[in-house]
């Protein structure tokens, strides 16, 4: 379902322009005591035609783009969430109720 939901964003909802996922640092929150960064990332959907964007999803995360942080439970929530906002269509159902 992941891979699912990251890899096949819907087109824009205004434009049918390709979207993408974006992930940015925040804020810096600090060291470890190996000294690896803690950082506060977010990660938004946006077109890349007209520039609209999804809601912002954040996570707290120790060296967001080392592989072993790509493949944390944090990083996979807050891209899932993402492209799960994204391609969810007003008047859709979501299947949770």
């Amino acid at each position: 379902m992941y891979n699912d939901l990251v890899h096949n964003l819907e087109p824009c909802p205004f434009c049918k322009g390709k979207a993408k996922i974006s992930l940015r640092e925040m804020r810096f929150l600090g060291q470890n005591g190996y000294g690896d960064k803690k950082i506060r990332c977010a990660a938004q959907v946006i077109c890349n035609r007209c520039r609209a964007r999804g809601p912002l999803y954040t996570a707290n995360l120790i060296n967001p783009y080392d592989r072993k942080c790509q493949q944390s439970e944090a990083y996979k929530w807050m891209l899932k969430e993402a492209a799960f906002a994204w391609n969810k269509r007003a008047g859709q159902d979501d299947g949770t109720a």
